[in-house]
């Protein structure tokens, strides 16, 4: 399954650089520069640095809609009729149990509605990353499809928690539910 689109990520670099240019030149002119040109170059180089952070704050929240659109218009297309979704950090995974389908869509490849057969993927578990004194900041579920693993987080964080805290616990929970539904889908293809 493919996380990272290379032309989606060159379109939103595209996109931000000709705002820059084009904001820089309305600067420029704004201010008078006698070289607007160069004028133009050198502020949209502050707004393209400055608007890149900002847009790397806001892209998550900003291609999640585009893919959860994909997800929703692909899976009417493609009859998906009992079927479970997670949304994760950084994608959508919905399962459709009765037929053994998952549909997958990446929010750094919002425009790309992957779907595969249940009975394609192994190696299903809940799989956690140990960290100091015994905690995780890392809970997924995962599985092997065409020779390489996919992990779907159910909690991450920038610091540790306890493996009996309530949030570790829950994404415990809700990454073996959905080891169990993949589980199931590949047994309804059988």
């Amino acid at each position: 399954m493919k996380k990272f689109s290379m032309t989606f990520i060159l379109m939103e670099l595209a996109v931000l650089l000709i705002i820059s240019f084009i904001a820089g030149l309305i600067v420029a002119a704004c201010m008078g520069e006698e070289d607007l040109l160069h004028g133009a170059v050198v502020i949209a180089g502050f707004i393209f640095f400055f608007g890149g952070c900002v847009y790397l704050g806001l892209s998550s929240a900003i291609t999640q809609r585009f893919a959860e659109k994909t997800m929703e218009n692909n899976s009417k297309e493609k009859k998906f009729s009992q079927y479970n979704t997670f949304y994760s950090s950084g994608a959508i995974i919905r399962i459709d149990e009765p037929t053994g389908r998952i549909a997958y869509v990446s929010n750094q490849n919002p425009f790309e509605f992957q779907m595969i057969s249940a009975t394609d993927i192994s190696k299903i578990r809940t799989y956690y990353m140990k960290g100091p004194l015994g905690g995780t900041s890392y809970v997924c579920f995962e599985f092997v499809y065409n020779g390489k693993r996919v992990r779907i987080p159910t909690f991450t964080s920038d610091k540790p928690y306890s493996m009996e805290s309530s949030e570790v616990l829950t994404a415990i929970s809700k990454a073996d539910a959905y080891c169990e539904i993949l589980q199931n889908a590949q047994n309804a293809m059988m």
